[in-house]
């Protein structure tokens, strides 16, 4: 339900702001404020959205009930509907956390409501930009990335606790060293924007190295440089990639050595084929001079199924021996 503070001393006043704020919110509370205790208990009790004051006042005027409510509730809006006013209290009121002024008489009635609504959507706005800016910021915090800013000329103004992990540091100024020497690039003089990445190792006091990513953005606006950048531990990604190194090398050694072996082996392999088949060539000549001497010389004695046999074993030895 929306809370709306209507101070005024006047009761015709108060009634008209009631009326067309009742006709254009739905849900509605209001609490009428019309001297100062009343305005003290709505203070203390709290639960209000928004203020709308008139200045002159019997126990006080707007400028004061603003900064009063301001130091308790400074994100509360305040609009301030009076015909007491002038164009400096206006600018004093606005310089002092006013979010609206408006000129009291019946024709600004109507503007009044279409004023709160304005500066309610206004408030939720910049409370939803404030919900996504925390939530970014837990996010960065959170997150093993260093973010940080910087002028054009290589000074750091601000950075997440992220990026001071990474250095082993607890303030600024004991990484703006380290920043000049090794992070920073000077931008180029056009104030064109551009971004730079690159990878350094740090040493650590323990005598172990770190490896860090560096991303560096050159933004420029009206006239003015900064630089804002990303740091990330890549370490371990490191590593990963010297072990991953070690095992190919390691690996195209050990190809090297079966390949060498297997060489080895088939030279064997045929140097004990061509033992195997000399020593058995001698053989075969024997028993293929000898079917033939047979053949020849007592072909007329033996039976056609013998002389058959005769041929076969012959053919066969022949064979064998073109191997």
């Amino acid at each position: 339900m929306l809370h709306i503070l209507v101070i005024d001393d006047n009761p015709t006043d108060r009634l008209l702001v009631k009326r067309e704020l009742d006709r254009q919110f739905s849900q509605l509370q209001i609490t009428e404020i019309f001297d100062d205790r009343l305005f003290g208990e709505a203070l203390n009790r709290g639960g209000f959205h928004l203020v709308i004051t008139d200045y002159q006042l019997r126990w006080t005027n707007g400028l004061d009930v603003l900064k009063t409510i301001k130091a308790s509730y400074p994100e509360c809006p305040i609009v301030m509907f009076t015909n007491t006013g002038n164009e400096e209290i206006a600018v004093e009121a606005m310089k002092s956390g006013l979010d609206d002024y408006i000129i009291k008489s019946p024709k600004h009635y109507v503007r009044l409501c279409v004023t709160v609504r304005a500066v309610l959507d206004r408030v939720a706005a910049w409370e939803r930009v404030a919900r996504l800016e925390n939530q970014l910021h837990s996010l960065l915090e959170h997150l093993n990335v260093g973010v940080f800013r910087a002028t054009s000329e290589g000074q750091l103004l601000e950075s997440n606790q992220a990026f001071l992990r990474l250095f082993d540091a607890s303030n600024l100024a004991d990484v703006q060293g380290i920043y000049l020497q090794k992070l920073f690039v000077q931008p180029l003089d056009s104030g064109e924007s551009r971004s730079q990445n690159i990878e350094i190792t740090f040493p650590l006091p323990d005598g172990r190295v770190k490896w860090i990513r560096f991303t560096q953005y050159l933004y420029s606006a009206e006239g003015e440089s900064t630089i804002e950048g990303l740091v990330e531990d890549i370490t371990e990604l490191k590593q990963a990639e010297l072990a991953l190194r070690e095992f190919n090398e390691t690996l195209e050694e050990r190809v090297r050595e079966r390949t060498a072996e297997l060489e080895e082996v088939n030279a064997q392999l045929e140097s004990f084929t061509y033992s195997v088949s000399h020593d058995l060539r001698a053989p075969l000549r024997g028993i293929s001079f000898f079917a033939e001497m047979l053949l020849k010389d007592k072909a007329s004695e033996l039976e056609a199924t013998a002389q058959d046999y005769l041929y076969r074993i012959k053919d066969a030895a022949s064979l064998m021996n073109s191997w």
